[in-house]
């Protein structure tokens, strides 16, 4: 956990102000805002994850979709095989 510094307003005082584009953003009245010290998470980093449970995810995936797709391959084969043998009777 990090701490930062964070200036904050009383929910009763704060105002909108406008700056010299036109761009409105929040603001305290006058001497009603303070800098308090707030606690935040860290941002998330890649390098926390397991390798081992990343590695176990990729493996469940390809056995998923790969036993799909041999399923799908014997189906086409079983289907093909009588219209060849249909087409070569024909000739």
């Amino acid at each position: 956990m990090t701490m930062v510094s964070v200036f904050v307003c009383p929910g009763a005082s704060q105002t909108v102000a406008t700056d010299s584009s036109g761009n409105q953003y929040p603001a305290c009245a006058a001497g009603q805002g303070s800098y308090q010290q707030v606690t935040i998470a860290e941002p998330w980093n890649p390098s926390q994850l397991d390798t081992t449970q990343l590695m176990a995810a990729g493996s469940a995936g390809f056995i998923i979709a790969g036993t799909g797709l041999a399923i799908m391959m014997c189906i086409a084969v079983v289907v093909r095989t009588p219209v060849d043998a249909l087409r070569q009777g024909k000739n």
